[in-house]
């Protein structure tokens, strides 16, 4: 498992249970990721406050274990058009 080195634009298919687990997929539906692990407590709340469908822009690292699971390093809420214009 390779860390994720550009962002990946992910949907949110369940949203943060009472574990902490969040599960993304991205875009095209190819990819999910069991999200277990935050590199900050921002990261964290972020993820927390976001509802199921939501779209975001994650920075993933792989959590080397017996599951494919992951920790979030970046997390970026703006629409893509936010991102494309370079608005906050």
């Amino acid at each position: 498992m390779a860390r994720t080195d550009s962002p990946v634009t992910c949907a949110v298919v369940r949203a943060m249970n009472s574990h902490d687990a969040v599960i993304l997929s991205d875009l095209e539906g190819s990819r999910t990721f069991q999200v277990v692990e935050y590199a900050t407590d921002e990261c964290h709340q972020e993820l927390a406050d976001i509802d199921e469908g939501t779209t975001l822009s994650v920075s993933l690292k792989p959590i080397h274990s017996r599951a494919d699971i992951w920790r979030v390093e970046i997390v970026d809420t703006r629409s893509q058009e936010q991102v494309a214009t370079g608005a906050a």
